[in-house]
């Protein structure tokens, strides 16, 4: 019985003992998880349940971030340095006011003009050379081949004073426009020099001359008789073939002559001179106003070593 008894002790002790390692270790409430805790919260306190999942809530939703410190800081390049400015001063530094013109050219606009009428009068002689050249030709031809007999004398004088009005009308700017091809010097050596070395313009101017004269010569032999003898009629048919020729060479040295009217330089020197004033007075008043709202100049490498003077 002894021994039966026994046996039962020891296969009961192994039971237990194997039992108490099988069960699940205890935990303290100190070493429960953050979940655990929650559910036990809500059970013990329902009213705190909105509470707790606030808290859960915002310890997962990640923060927005800050945005960094706005600066009103411009910076300006004046040649080789820089300079900070603001925005808004910069803006009242671009309100320029407009620049007084220089005493010697305050009569731009009416310089201005003076060069597009020289252009519009250089094409307008022009047009009329070449219509001249054209009349001139055709009355030449009409004064050695129609013009034999008084019938045709008397047809002629009907319309002769009008193609010579027209005439002397064409010359007379043609010579004006000669003028002004020439340059003057400021005493009479230098304009003598430069007529001189101006060889092309004093030779149209010439040949302007020589057609205006052709041209009043032969009125003076209308007016008398042209059949009043032989001799008479052949001068003025030369006299008429010598205005064509010069009609005819002076509109092709006009037209191909272009960009030699020394009036129509001398205005655009004028012109370009005072746009130069104007800019160099513009940008010293640009300079000025930059150089009153920035007072010193400043090393690019300092704000970029501190970053919280960057944008």
């Amino acid at each position: 019985m002894s021994l039966l008894t026994n046996v039962k002790r020891r296969v009961s002790g192994l039971l237990k003992s194997s039992q108490s390692e099988v069960a699940e270790p205890k935990i303290s409430p100190e070493e429960r998880p953050d979940e655990q805790k929650l559910e036990e919260a809500k059970e013990e306190n329902p009213k705190q349940e909105s509470v707790f999942s606030d808290a859960v809530s915002d310890s997962i939703v990640p923060e927005e971030p800050t945005p960094s410190n706005l600066r009103d800081d411009v910076y300006i390049q004046s040649r080789r340095s820089f300079k900070r400015t603001t925005n808004e001063a910069l803006r009242l530094s671009t309100i320029i006011g407009e620049v007084s013109p220089d005493k010697d050219i305050r009569y731009y606009s009416s310089v201005y003009t003076a060069i597009k009428l020289q252009d519009i009068f250089h094409k307008i002689v022009v047009l009329l050379l070449g219509c001249l050249a054209g009349v001139t030709i055709y009355h030449t031809v009409i004064a050695f081949f129609i013009i034999v007999d008084e019938k045709t004398v008397l047809a002629y004088q009907q319309v002769g004073a009008h193609v010579q009005a027209a005439c002397y009308f064409s010359f007379s700017l043609f010579v004006i426009r000669c003028l002004d091809m020439i340059e003057s010097g400021n005493g009479f050596k230098n304009t003598m020099k430069k007529l001189v070395s101006m060889q092309k313009d004093i030779l149209v101017f010439i040949i302007a001359m020589i057609g205006f004269v052709c041209s009043t010569l032969m009125t003076r032999y209308e007016e008398e008789n042209i059949l009043k003898d032989r001799q008479s009629l052949m001068t003025w048919r030369w006299l008429s073939a010598g205005r064509a020729v010069t009609a005819l060479i002076g509109w092709l040295m006009i037209s191909l002559q272009r960009g030699s009217d020394c009036t129509q330089q001398r205005l655009i020197a004028i012109t370009r001179e005072y746009q130069e004033k104007q800019e160099k007075m513009l940008e010293s008043s640009h300079e000025r106003a930059l150089s009153s709202l920035t007072n010193s100049r400043f090393d690019l490498s300092q704000d970029f070593d501190n970053p919280t003077h960057n944008v």
